[in-house]
């Protein structure tokens, strides 16, 4: 009869029973962290969602105070280029109650055409200029706007 002969192992980790098999500990434990993990990220998504929605439920409930009325004191001498298209962004402001109060020294300056254009174009907005030829501190432009 025929000798039968079995292959010896030298060692190698492919021939052991235990590498055929996974480990079940370590994907237990891997397992385990990841459901920690997505746990933990369901707790915050919700507890997140639940802060906006009490956020926003205080805010509708809050009453909203009206802005004080103010007043916007402009200096202006001469005209300048682009002057009228910088004095008209004062009369876009996103604002409640407010009027504009532009200051000269002389009753004929040139930048007083400006705002006669600015009242013209926005006749409901309250557009005050303040006229006077004396020095009432020692800078010009916001002696100005002395009443």
């Amino acid at each position: 009869p025929p000798l039968r002969t079995t292959p010896v192992s030298r060692g190698s980790l492919h021939d052991s029973p235990a590498a055929e098999t996974p480990m079940p500990q370590s994907t237990a434990l891997i397992t385990y962290i990841g459901v920690v993990c997505l746990s933990a990220a369901a707790c915050y998504g919700t507890l997140a969602l639940i802060a906006v929605v009490v956020w926003q439920r205080r805010a509708r409930h809050e009453r909203v105070r009206p802005l004080p009325p103010v007043s916007v004191l402009k200096p202006l001498c001469g005209a300048e280029p682009w002057l009228y298209h910088n004095l008209r962004s004062f009369c876009h402001q996103d604002f409640g109650d407010y009027q504009l109060v532009f200051g000269v020294s002389d009753h004929n300056d040139a930048a007083l055409e400006a705002v006669r254009r600015l009242r013209a174009e926005f006749p409901a907005l309250p557009i005050e200029v303040v006229t006077d030829s004396r020095q009432h501190g020692s800078m010009a432009a916001t002696a100005r706007l002395a009443i």
